[in-house]
């Protein structure tokens, strides 16, 4: 039951981080829609989806690099780092 509860809250972070990148495109702030874009990946690791990931966390480096965003390089190598956990688990669950 725990383990529905929390794939469910993960499922509606998901969906309002759409929401927010909905707003933040309409902003036209580059930065807000990486910011929109990681949480989107931090919901997909935390939902065990990890195929596109690594992509969009490259794709917002790349921004944060381009406007020296030290923030939102932060939160990419925070993902990231998630990521790699997430990973490791899958890996320890498996063997």
């Amino acid at each position: 039951m725990l383990i529905i509860l929390w794939f469910f809250q993960a499922t509606r972070a998901g969906d309002i981080a759409i929401l927010q990148y909905k707003i933040a495109l309409r902003t036209g702030d580059e930065q807000m829609l990486a910011r929109c874009k990681l949480f989107i990946a931090l919901s997909m690791i935390q939902r065990g989806i990890l195929q596109n990931v690594r992509f969009i966390i490259s794709e917002q480096q790349k921004v944060a690099k381009r406007y020296e965003d030290q923030r939102l390089s932060n939160m990419c190598k925070g993902v990231l780092a998630r990521m790699a956990y997430a990973k490791a688990q899958i890996v320890k669950l498996i063997t």
